[in-house]
């Protein structure tokens, strides 16, 4: 197989490093310290490699029954660093362990009672397979990513929401010029009107037929056709009912021509009317 592990020949790091070590505690069942052997596990890579985000530790420390395998040990590991149990291998001077075997039975002597006094521990390294990532560090990874891809869709809408900003700013900006020219428009279409009224302003003076009554003014336009003089002169009149036929020296005015057209001035025209049904 693809063995993971180099020679790792300074073991007495473990002793320069005790203050960096996790402590893992105790690996197994029993209250006997006879029983249990002190370990310090190292890891054989660079612990402080970008990839482990800073949570790698140097190694670990702790104490492994003697009769548990050393899978139990793994599983310790593998539940600290948050990795697949099949992705930590254990070795010791460079030749791998098996893991469902202990220590002993892997040909490491077991610790004895002078060696445990003086605070002697078994010496063990531990490797992961390429491209495994802590659980933490691989977490830490991928809120990065969500928080990039926060900040993209973020950035999106923003841009997005600058875009339709904008269009509306624009929209309202063509209304707002658009209700401007229209304004304008109206506003010179009623100056035309009134230059134009002005220009066709006429007193008519209105006087019923076999009426001796002084005639009434009545203001209106040169360019009004006789119909629409008729309603001028019923309105000034106060005359509700009945048709109004108007006669300009003694002739009966077309309705739809204009007075103008019928020789009507702006000033001294008398014209007779002539009240049906009123």
């Amino acid at each position: 197989g693809n063995c993971l592990f180099i020679a790792f020949c300074v073991q007495k790091m473990a002793a320069q490093q005790q203050s960096g070590l996790d402590d893992l505690g105790t690996i197994g069942e029993g209250d006997d310290d006879k029983k249990f052997n002190n370990f310090v596990c190292l890891f054989v890579g660079n612990h402080t490699d970008e990839a482990f985000g800073g949570y790698m530790p140097p190694g670990f420390r702790g104490r492994l029954s003697k009769v548990a395998a050393l899978e139990t040990l793994i599983d310790a590991i593998a539940e600290r660093l948050h990795v697949p149990v099949a992705n930590l291998e254990l070795a010791k001077d460079g030749q791998s362990l098996e893991k469902s075997k202990t220590s002993s039975e892997n040909g490491i002597p077991d610790l004895g009672p002078s060696a445990r006094k003086r605070g002697e521990a078994i010496e063990l390294v531990f490797g992961l397979l390429q491209g495994t990532e802590l659980g933490r560090a691989k977490q830490d990874r991928e809120d990065e990513l969500a928080e990039q891809e926060r900040r993209r869709k973020a950035l999106e809408d923003a841009e997005r929401k600058r875009k339709e900003d904008e269009l509306r700013c624009q929209q309202e900006k063509l209304a707002q010029e658009q209700r401007i020219r229209e304004e304008q428009e109206r506003t010179e279409r009623e100056e035309k009107q009134r230059e134009v009224n002005e220009a066709n302003s006429c007193i008519i003076y209105a006087k019923s037929l076999g009426v001796d009554d002084q005639a009434t003014p009545v203001r209106t336009f040169l360019n009004k056709t006789t119909q629409e003089a008729v309603m001028d002169i019923k309105r000034e009149l106060g005359i509700r009912e009945g048709s109004v036929m108007l006669l300009l020296n003694g002739v009966p005015m077309e309705g739809g021509a204009t007075l103008g057209d019928q020789g009507v001035q702006r000033t001294g025209t008398e014209l007779v009317f002539f009240c049906e049904g009123g």
